[in-house]
């Protein structure tokens, strides 16, 4: 699956975890975008997103980054309607 949205109309990080050493680093956290599909319509998801990045001749460079998604075990199919503050056995939200 691929996610196209070419202008977001927001971008929101939310419980970002940051462990760094003293040439290698990653981050992790939710990510969230709202806005305008490419083919029309909006789109409202989050994802996971993991950032990971090393020191190379003095500079931070990041090296690898990672965005995934939840799905239902049962259908196999993403879930992108699920919400950061999402009570457990309550509905998506339309927002």
């Amino acid at each position: 699956m691929v996610l196209t949205v070419p202008r977001p109309d927001r971008l929101e990080s939310r419980g970002l975890g940051i462990a760094a050493g003293t040439d290698v680093a990653f981050c992790h956290g939710l990510s969230g975008v709202t806005g305008t599909r490419a083919g029309g319509g909006t789109i409202q998801t989050w994802y996971r997103t993991t950032i990971c990045s090393r020191k190379v001749g003095g500079a931070w460079m990041i090296t690898h980054a990672h965005h995934s998604v939840p799905f239902d075990v049962e259908s196999g199919s993403a879930s992108l309607a699920l919400r950061p503050d999402q009570q457990d056995g309550e509905p998506p939200s339309d927002r």
